[in-house]
């Protein structure tokens, strides 16, 4: 009797544990978590695994029977959860005036990008208004904030890093005015730009870019045996012009012919121009007595008033008769 007895306390207990374990129903409060996480289906790809199992839910099984994946930090996550759960990228006003307003796509996973640094990039430009492209850009090379981008796009550049994918709405203060560029850009346009930052350089003061001794003098040496090459191709008439253009004796005054001044600022024409005026100069100067070597001033010689009343005369047409 006694051992009926503990036989029945024992299956009570073992009804009251399965009890206990067994997964319970999903309420309307368990499904709450759910439907916030429904935003995730446009970024998720269609070959990517089911969503988690939701808190208090159990599955023995598949706990049995694979582990976990390592989760991600607990910052990042929650980061990357409250995005997705809002059901929109992250903005961010770049200008801090609404003129340059950055949504994120896909976070960044390298270095901010710098002012003076180098960056490759895949763009598109559109006119904001309309969708139309004006611009594509694949394997795109430039310098963070040199001054040769709009404002707009130098204000994002310098808020991406390596590995970003955004979207840039700029305004027309920020972009080309109320001008515009006709008829590529209307007057008074906002733009849009969609920008993959691929890779951040650096700076030429970094050390990824500068400091490998090994590769400059192998980059120079390529470069002097590249020019000897190319030299050794030219014609005489050629090599001639090159000499001639290596000719100058003030480097502002040649490079600026060099994009297109007038021609009078040619050193070939200007540098002999100004050597014969002050020879001319120099020697009326000293035929007049303006210079004194080597004693006191002396009283001026008939032979140089002569030659200077030779010169006049030449000028007036032929000597002229003394009165």
């Amino acid at each position: 009797m006694l051992i009926v007895i503990q036989l029945a306390v024992v299956s009570l207990g073992l009804v009251v544990c399965a009890a206990a374990f067994h997964p319970v129903t999903r309420s309307s409060a368990l499904s709450f978590p759910r439907a916030a996480f429904s935003h995730r289906q446009p970024y998720v790809s269609s070959t990517a695994s089911p969503l988690p199992p939701l808190p208090g839910e159990t599955v023995l099984l598949s706990t049995v029977a694979e582990a976990p994946a390592p989760a991600p930090p607990a910052a990042e996550a929650e980061e990357a959860d409250a995005a997705l759960a809002a059901g929109v990228a992250r903005e961010e006003d770049v200008s801090r005036d609404g003129g340059v307003v950055k949504r994120v796509v896909r976070e960044g996973y390298g270095k901010l990008a710098q002012g003076g640094g180098f960056v490759k990039l895949r763009y598109t430009g559109k006119l904001a208004e309309t969708g139309r492209v004006f611009a594509r850009g694949d394997d795109f090379r430039c310098m963070v904030a040199d001054g040769s981008m709009i404002k707009g796009w130098d204000l994002a550049l310098r808020t991406m890093k390596e590995g970003e994918v955004a979207e840039v709405v700029i305004a027309p203060k920020y972009a080309y005015g109320v001008k515009g560029v006709p008829p590529v850009i209307p007057p008074n346009a906002p733009l849009l730009f969609e920008i993959e930052l691929t890779e951040y350089e650096g700076t030429p003061y970094d050390l990824k870019l500068g400091l490998n001794i090994d590769k400059i003098e192998t980059d120079t040496e390529k470069k002097r045996k590249d020019k000897e090459k190319a030299e050794a191709a030219l014609t005489d008439m050629e090599k001639f012009k090159n000499w001639l253009n290596s000719l100058q004796f003030f480097g502002v005054v040649t490079a600026g012919y060099r994009r297109g001044v007038p021609w009078y600022v040619n050193p070939l024409v200007l540098y002999p121009t100004w050597f014969f005026i002050v020879g001319v100069l120099f020697y009326v100067t000293f035929s007049l007595g303006g210079l004194n070597i080597g004693g006191p001033q002396q009283e001026q010689s008939p032979d140089s008033f002569s030659i200077i009343k030779t010169i006049i005369d030449g000028f007036k047409g032929g000597p002229q008769p003394d009165t």
